[in-house]
């Protein structure tokens, strides 16, 4: 029965069985239910993997869901930032509609602590181990190249074909992991827009990934977007 409970463990925390022990006699794993942390009763926090100002981002199990390991984002908004929300809630909600292998697949979503000064957003997702692009440029075999460019190609040709545009494409909103020996790319998320394509969040004048016609003006279409992922 121990021996089951430990390779369980070692699965969802994604480690060697060994290791897992090794944690545990060091205490430095929860050794009780009431040890872990848990966010809206649902996920259990795992790890910490990166924490910047009003952002979260955990490795967390979702116990609701056979106890899947998830990624959780949490964005946290002070009540002076609370017209931020809406916008980057009606991302996600679109985003969730999607079903492709080169998009971040999003599974729920919800605002907690909307009774308190400060609100968080949370965004759960498929746990993919990855990096974002930007890490591998120019260290990438030929057979890899194609096999990012074409996952880029179709992840942005299934966007386009749901009425929507991305906006922001980069090398830094872009996954790329290793899966069976070859590496695959999701997009992270999308940009925000209004009914007449202009970006919610202005984009940054030297962003050299953004269309040129955005500067004169301030509109992007689907040509915009296959421009930046050629750059």
């Amino acid at each position: 029965h121990i021996t089951h409970i430990v390779k369980r463990m070692a699965k969802l925390l994604n480690m060697e069985e060994h290791s897992l022990v090794q944690l545990y006699k060091a205490k430095k794993i929860p050794s009780s239910k009431s040890d872990i942390e848990m966010i809206d009763n649902r996920y259990a926090k795992i790890k910490n993997i990166l924490h910047i100002k009003n952002f979260e981002l955990l490795k967390v199990v979702d116990r609701k869901m056979d106890d899947s390991v998830r990624l959780l984002r949490l964005y946290n908004f002070s009540k002076k930032e609370e017209k931020k929300i809406e916008p980057l809630k009606n991302e996600f909600i679109t985003m969730r509609e999607f079903d492709h292998p080169n998009i971040i697949k999003i599974f729920d979503l919800k605002i907690i602590d909307e009774d308190k000064e400060n609100k968080t957003l949370y965004v759960a997702t498929e746990y993919f181990n990855s990096k974002v692009l930007k890490f591998y440029s120019g260290n990438i075999k030929l057979p890899d190249f194609l096999s990012i460019a074409l996952g880029l190609f179709a992840g942005l040709d299934y966007i386009h074909k749901k009425g929507q545009l991305h906006c922001d494409i980069n090398h830094q909103n872009i996954l790329c992991g290793e899966y069976e020996s070859r590496l695959i790319t999701k997009y992270m998320d999308i940009g925000r827009y209004d009914s007449k394509n202009k970006p919610i969040v202005r984009l940054k004048g030297g962003n050299p990934f953004v269309a040129p016609e955005y500067h004169r003006i301030a509109v992007l279409d689907k040509r915009s977007d296959i421009y930046s992922l050629g750059i």
